[in-house]
């Protein structure tokens, strides 16, 4: 008699977590709600470096940084048009794999940017120390301002 009592209080316990439980035929039942999803797969991030870049500015190389692990680049554009009859690409962002030296460096991603805006470049795993280059590439746009963020994964 104890077992079966253990057996239902169990059985009660997890109906109230929406958890698979087994009926007296042996055939798995669902009760309850569904568990909500488990923030443990959502991925943490936070960020290594900040680089801004504004137009008129020459091409310049962001500081170096060093990353260990999962990466990803995140960027946001604001210009406006100039020049309405055609607007050209607004912003090239690459990122720069520095290897052993500046002298060997590669560069390993290339974002062209037709329009302001937000985005998100998933890098994978890296190790090494990078850099990152931003140009404001278009004369059709005016007032234009880039801004990266590298991120890695806790």
């Amino acid at each position: 008699m104890a077992a079966a009592a253990h057996v239902v209080f169990t059985a009660v316990v997890l109906a109230g977590c929406g958890a698979t439980t087994a009926t007296d035929s042996g055939a798995p039942t669902t009760t309850g709600s569904p568990a909500p999803a488990s923030s443990a797969a959502e991925k943490a991030w936070h960020e290594v470096t900040t680089f801004v870049h504004h137009a008129g500015e020459d091409r310049r190389a962001s500081p170096r940084f060093r990353l260990d692990g999962p990466a990803r680049l995140r960027y946001t554009v604001t210009a406006q048009p100039a020049n309405v009859d055609q607007l050209l690409r607004v912003a090239d962002i690459m990122f720069i794999d520095e290897r052993y030296d500046a002298e060997s460096a590669t560069v390993e991603e290339i974002i062209y940017i037709d329009t302001p805006g937000e985005g998100t470049k998933e890098l994978g795993k890296r190790k090494g120390n990078y850099t990152i280059e931003v140009t404001a590439a278009g004369r059709d746009w005016k007032n234009t301002v880039i801004t990266v963020v590298i991120e890695q994964e806790k």
